[in-house]
């Protein structure tokens, strides 16, 4: 681990309501608190305080106890099908109390961090899709599949919490999660608690119709949404996250007559020097490259779906000088060739 590294995960904390879930599996399979918080620095008093918190690293000691003693790799899916609306408290309560679903989606996105810092949410929207594109803002390495198991679990359970039984049953046949990993034997027990999955996708998404955002919320509140938003604004800034310097870059890097702006453009926009923003992605452990690869292949993928544009056109819309640049390219992220994917992608496959 490098220093960088482990100042992040030193610094960036998560709210005590994920190990409090974790211990309660445990325990339910015979396995004491005190087992799973072992040499983490952590004890059960401390999460159990009002408004609790613990850092990234203090949470990955737990993954680690849990993961040792527990010996299921399910468990991901598990602890994700037990959350709800309730469980993630003052934010839970504004996405009750939001109008519709899109409502509740996009406050969720906006103040998701007052949660956990270990993903970062981007919205791509189509005519017909409005996609959420979840990639790690805090490297998680030893524990990614098990962490994208709960968080992708939890973001659907929690939005059924919200719905009507006639809107879940639509949203369910509509709705697709994204994994970037194949398909492991475990999933199968899980396969009916979910909306459509995807396995072996280039990347990790949440996919919806829009038309399935406007469902109203029964218990909608404009009042109480009004008050979460500026509760939630105080616990950003108190949290340091109002800058968000991943996000930030993202935002910056869209492609104008077939070029991204480079490092140095960003960082004009950003208005810091080229070394400042090198050492701000440094410590988050990504590069500016392995940023604008990201980009490009999300960029590729959206338009491979959502457009009837040849893949000529594709590759010089995202950057590359040749088809075959852009195919070579594509080959290294998917495994697959562009109009492969594309066919997949629209058979559904």
């Amino acid at each position: 681990m490098t220093p960088e590294l482990f100042k992040q995960l030193s610094t960036e904390t998560i709210s005590a309501v994920f190990p409090l879930a974790a211990i309660s599996l445990a325990e339910e399979r015979g396995i004491s608190s005190q087992k799973i918080t072992a040499n983490t620095g952590v004890t059960l008093e401390k999460l159990k305080q009002p408004s609790a918190r613990i850092t990234a690293l203090e949470m990955g000691a737990i993954f680690y106890n849990l993961v040792r003693r527990v010996k299921d790799p399910a468990i991901g899916f598990e602890l994700g099908l037990r959350s709800s609306h309730t469980k993630i408290g003052l934010l839970g309560f504004g996405l009750m109390s939001c109008n519709t679903y899109h409502e509740a989606l996009h406050m969720s996105l906006k103040y998701s961090r007052t949660l956990t810092p270990f993903y970062s949410l981007n919205v791509i929207e189509t005519d017909d899709l409005t996609i959420i594109e979840v990639t790690e803002a805090t490297p998680f390495d030893p524990f990614r599949n098990l962490g994208f198991d709960i968080f992708f679990a939890e973001y659907w359970t929690i939005a059924c919490s919200l719905l009507e039984p006639d809107q879940f049953e639509r949203s369910r046949k509509t709705t697709e999660i994204w994994f970037d990993r194949p398909e492991p034997d475990y999933f199968a027990q899980f396969k009916d608690k979910l909306p459509i999955v995807r396995w072996g996708m280039p990347s990790n998404q949440i996919r919806y119709h829009r038309s399935s955002l406007e469902n109203p919320i029964r218990t909608a509140n404009s009042t109480n949404v009004h008050i979460v938003i500026e509760q939630c604004k105080q616990e950003m800034s108190l949290l340091g996250y109002n800058e968000n310097i991943l996000d930030k870059v993202r935002g910056h890097l869209v492609c104008r007559d077939g070029n991204y702006p480079n490092l140095c453009s960003v960082a004009q926009h950003l208005h810091m020097s080229d070394r400042t923003l090198k050492r701000k992605l440094r410590q988050k452990g990504i590069t500016f490259l392995q940023l604008l690869k990201e980009i490009r292949q999300r960029d590729s993928l959206n338009l491979l779906q959502t457009t009837q544009l040849t893949i000529d056109d594709i590759a010089a819309r995202v950057g590359y000088s040749t088809p075959a640049n852009f195919s070579r390219a594509f080959r290294q992220w998917t495994g697959k060739t562009p109009s492969h994917c594309r066919e997949e992608m629209r058979n559904g496959d």
